[in-house]
């Protein structure tokens, strides 16, 4: 036998541990990890084409060594897939194991190295790609930066490829206090260059829009931007979508449609509809409480302003009796809940949220189109007498020009939906939250008395306070504009064409010279409104068509809430709504509410 020391004795392996998983949930939380992340999953596919390499080759020997009693024998294999031969190192081989007991390891490396050959093309494939895919994001991220240096904004885009993304999904997009917009704002001033899911944006406070762009707005240069999926649900047609202003006649053809179905006296005679409907709310609330100790605002808000929403399409076809309201509420709730989600149906298919929105607008469209041939054929004049309700008004010829056609009146109405629901479901929450704390304004709003024959934005308590809760916690951050041509903002630089501008109205000042911390709705005269109050689409051509229906809404209910009913709101947290980037209350603002025992 041959003679020296014994080779060391390996040192054992240590137990795998879920580290990597832990550092991937933790990379998740940062911009920093993601970005680590991603350069790591393409260092392992490198590493895995390596491996590959390795493998298949025929030339460069792999050694294994096998230690027996006496010393160490290399086992050389040409790659893993050539036969394999024996060289003692320590005189003459004395084995433990049958050479027999090698021949599965001969028959297995060539399937094992045909394996890897295979799985390391495929992770070269996916690194090249997501290395072409990186460089692309990297290009339109950096490359207008540089090309256009002299004339931005400031410029804070964030961390390579994710930019401020991880931060918005962190800590929302809007709804006040610490959003991540106002402390973008506070860091880089009125208007800065940000970059938000792979697109380089410029966000733009609402004074700075109105000094340099609504002009622009006004002569049609402007126009609107949507995601994706809510520009596919909205539709071509809509007043949301379509550019506003001179020369957009399409625009002004539907918006003059529209109009007449929601002017002060046709609000005026929807109120009692309203009232009704924000009592039964109320019924339903107080039962849950009774049963469950508790119950939850937004749940209750969120159905009844899509009730009021179709109510105000449907005219006398909202009567209970009949089966329109309940269809057309449930098909509007689907496809208002896929307005915010990712445009990915054609890929999935029906079963993500916007493909079930899609089809639900399909549905509602026939529904649409059942409603009208009903109105033709049993004709019903109380509509143009008494509530022209808005499918009646599009449909027909009428003083105010020609009917619309059917695919006009389809993204019309769930236009009005949208605008109906979304800012009064996202303001109410906020109202009530702030009028649990102020008793004394509870009892002012208590105390009026509603009349809404001379209109919804006259300065009564509840109209103040509404508007002093949206300017603390907008519904809403910014609305989107790009133009073809360079759109200039004085000393603070410009934009470039077809950058998408967000013009951004949660930002503490709200048009006010001080006191923006301060909770003070007395504020809102009729004329410091006309001027400040940006919501709804301030002054801009593109006016929201459903700011008089949700103010009526939001009015009534707070009107009900403080007369008729003691209120308590259990827990104000509050939660980042991911799917619109949006800080709200976590189980839609619990509360406890009782109808209050006459005097």
């Amino acid at each position: 036998g041959g003679s020296g020391p014994l080779p060391a004795k390996p040192r054992p392996r240590r137990r795998p541990t879920m580290t990597m998983a832990v550092a991937a949930a933790d990379a998740r939380r940062s911009p920093c990890g993601m970005a680590a992340v991603l350069a790591a999953t393409a260092l392992a596919a490198a590493a895995a084409v390596l491996v590959a390499v390795v493998a298949g080759s025929r030339v460069v020997p792999i050694p294994a060594f096998v230690h027996t009693a006496r010393g160490a024998t290399e086992l050389k294999v040409p790659g893993l897939c050539g036969r394999p031969r024996w060289e003692g190192h320590h005189g003459p081989y004395v084995s433990d194991i049958p050479r027999k007991s090698l021949a599965l390891p001969s028959v297995v490396a060539p399937v094992l190295g045909a394996g890897l050959r295979v799985v390391g093309g495929l992770f070269g494939t996916l690194a090249v790609g997501m290395l072409g895919l990186a460089g692309l994001i990297l290009a339109g991220q950096y490359g207008p930066v540089l090309k256009y240096r002299k004339r931005l904004p400031p410029v804070d885009l964030g961390v390579p490829i994710l930019g401020q993304s991880m931060n918005i999904l962190k800590h929302g997009w809007s709804g006040g206090g610490r959003s991540w917009l106002r402390h973008l704002q506070s860091k880089n001033g009125p208007a800065y260059v940000f970059n938000l899911l792979f697109v380089n944006r410029v966000a733009v406070d609402y004074p700075l829009y109105e000094k340099h762009m609504a002009d622009l707005e006004r002569e049609g240069k402007l126009r609107p931007l949507f995601s994706m999926s809510m520009a596919k649900l909205l539709g071509t047609k809509s007043l949301l979508n379509l550019p506003a202003g001179k020369g957009n006649k399409l625009h002004a053809k539907v918006r003059q449609k529209i109009a007449p179905a929601l002017t002060a006296q046709q609000l005026a005679l929807m109120a009692p509809q309203v009232e009704t409907m924000v009592r039964l709310t109320f019924r339903e609330m107080e039962r849950e409480c009774e049963a469950k100790g508790q119950t939850s605002l937004g749940f209750w808000i969120d159905r009844l302003t899509q009730d009021v929403a179709a109510a105000s399409l449907l005219g006398g076809f909202a009567d209970p009796g009949l089966p329109y309201l309940e269809r057309l509420r449930v098909l509007l709730e689907d496809i208002i809940s896929g307005l915010f989600d990712i445009p990915v149906e054609r890929s999935f298919g029906k079963q993500t949220k916007l493909g079930k929105a899609m089809e639900a607008k399909r549905k509602a469209c026939e529904l649409i189109d059942e409603l009208m041939e009903e109105a033709k054929r049993s004709g019903y004049p109380e509509f143009d007498e008494q509530r022209r309700n808005i499918l009646s008004q599009l449909a027909r010829a009428s003083a105010e020009g020609e009917a619309l056609s059917a695919e006009e009146i389809h993204d019309s109405v769930v236009t009005m939906a949208f605008a109906g629901k979304v800012t009064a479901a996202a303001a109410l929450p906020v109202a009530v939250a702030e009028l649990a704390r102020r008793r004394a304004w509870a009892e002012r709003i208590a105390q009026e008395a509603p009349n809404f024959k001379d209109g919804v934005e006259n300065p009564r308590p509840s109209l103040k306070f509404i508007r002093e809760a949206m300017r603390l916690k907008p519904p809403a951050a910014a609305f989107y504009r790009a133009s073809d041509d360079w759109i200039e903002l004085g000393e603070h630089g410009a934009v470039p064409p077809g950058m998408p501008v967000a013009v951004c109205m949660d930002y503490p000042g709200a048009g006010l010279n001080g006191g923006a911390e301060s909770f003070d709705p007395d504020r809102w005269t009729e004329d410091y409104s006309r001027k400040h109050f940006i919501f709804f689409g301030g002054t801009t051509p593109h006016t929201c068509p459903g700011r008089g229906l949700a103010l009526l809404e939001m009015q009534l209910f707070l009107h009900l809430l403080c007369k008729e009913y003691d209120f308590e709101v259990l827990s104000e947290e509050t939660f980042v709504d991911r799917a619109i980037t949006q800080v709200k209350y976590k189980d839609g603002l619990p509360l406890k509410i009782k109808r209050k025992t006459p005097a």
